[in-house]
């Protein structure tokens, strides 16, 4: 399980890390932390010592490596939540402070609102559904941008408008 960390979501995360993998001996969890969280890490790796179950990461690390080995990703609110459902990822939402702003992500099949630790282990304890990933990003096409950037330096707006228009398009459906 990874917990995507903030400071000003911490004293709500961190205790519900903790409690989690106290109750999950078997299972490893990681408590990523923001890159606002940097100076806090000694503290943080020293407050779960007595855990072995649990590796918090540093502020440096990137999100989107961490992701591969997760089944499960626990956030407030994060733009990581995105990259995890790209993924393939299960999100579980902490409904706490401001974790509204995932609202349009609340109906989808792989977001659960968990507001206790019995409600984040109900979801690891649950089978993983097989559902296909979310699409929020695409791949650059950096042939497709650098004809883009040649119309409108050659010019050609119209172009350029019509073709960025419909890029935007073929991209939404």
């Amino acid at each position: 399980m990874l917990f995507i960390a903030a400071d000003i979501y911490n004293d709500v995360l961190f205790p519900m890390l903790c409690d989690a993998a106290a109750r999950l001996p078997e299972r490893s969890f990681k408590y990523k932390l923001h890159p606002n969280q940097e100076a806090d890490f000694e503290r943080l790796h020293r407050a779960t010592s007595h855990l072995p179950n649990v590796q918090v990461i540093d502020a440096r690390v990137a999100a989107r490596t961490l992701l591969a080995s997760a089944a499960v990703v626990v956030v407030v609110q994060s733009t990581v939540t995105h990259e995890a459902l790209q993924a393939g990822k299960r999100v579980c939402v902490i409904p706490v402070l401001n974790y509204g702003i995932h609202a349009d992500l609340f109906g989808l099949p792989q977001v659960t609102l968990t507001p206790t630790v019995d409600a984040l282990i109900d979801v690891v304890a649950s089978p993983a559904s097989e559902l296909p990933p979310v699409v929020f990003f695409e791949r650059f096409d950096e042939v497709r941008a650098r004809g883009l950037m040649r119309q409108l330096l050659d010019g050609d707006t119209a172009t350029a408008r019509n073709e960025g228009a419909a890029f935007a398009h073929a991209s939404n459906e």
